[in-house]
């Protein structure tokens, strides 16, 4: 009995730590931990939404693991980003992004999105300051990778590297941003310094 009610006062202790955690984040913020609660409840409106991302409902589903947020300054402006991603281990997911969100005229705007295709991972530019990479596929014959900088609540700056392959002629061909053809060690060259760059991601449980 006493370690029973040891128990409880310790899961007692942790949702009041979490609930006074969530007190902390951003107002603004607020419609789209919401969102993101209805969603995780089956609400079919949000989940049918185009504008909602739909990796934050299935990922957890299929991992049996959770959502999570964290707040950080991306662009060093004073004022917190949210991000959300999966708590827990993931084989689809990894430690990436899968929404940001800024704010800006007192108002939540998306920043970067991604899901398992899509996979987004916050970097530390080295100079205080962040940046995305994104590595992604459009089908078994296009990935995309690309890496820009957060800066003023918009990614700029963004290099990006398509690799299409012809299966029929057996030869891949890569470009630099979209048009220039580039050799293969050029573009390996570049998309692991961009890896090189990334950070684990660790984010709080959000409360249901």
């Amino acid at each position: 009995m006493k370690k029973l009610l040891a128990i409880l006062m310790i899961l007692c202790c942790c949702l009041v730590s979490l609930a006074a955690a969530e007190d902390a984040i951003p107002t603004p913020y607020a419609p789209v931990l919401e969102q993101v609660r209805k969603a995780l409840a089956g609400d079919e409106d949000i989940l049918m939404d185009d504008d909602f991302n739909s990796a934050l409902y299935y990922l957890p589903l299929y991992d049996g693991t959770g959502i999570g947020w964290a707040l950080m300054d991306l662009d060093g402006d004073g004022s917190d980003e949210l991000l959300l991603g999966e708590v827990g281990n993931s084989e689809w997911i990894d430690g990436s992004i899968l929404d940001i969100w800024t704010i800006r005229d007192g108002q939540a705007i998306l920043l970067g999105r991604g899901w398992e295709r899509n996979r987004m991972y916050l970097t530390d530019e080295g100079d205080g300051t962040y940046g995305l990479y994104h590595e992604g596929s459009n089908s078994a014959f296009e990935s995309v990778c690309s890496h820009g900088l957060i800066r003023d609540g918009q990614l700029v700056d963004v290099t990006q590297i398509d690799i299409v392959s012809d299966m029929e002629a057996e030869d891949t061909t890569y470009y630099l941003n979209e048009s220039i053809v580039i050799d293969e060690a050029i573009a390996g060259e570049l998309i692991e310094s961009w890896f090189a760059l990334t950070m684990t991601m660790e984010f709080t449980p959000l409360m249901l």
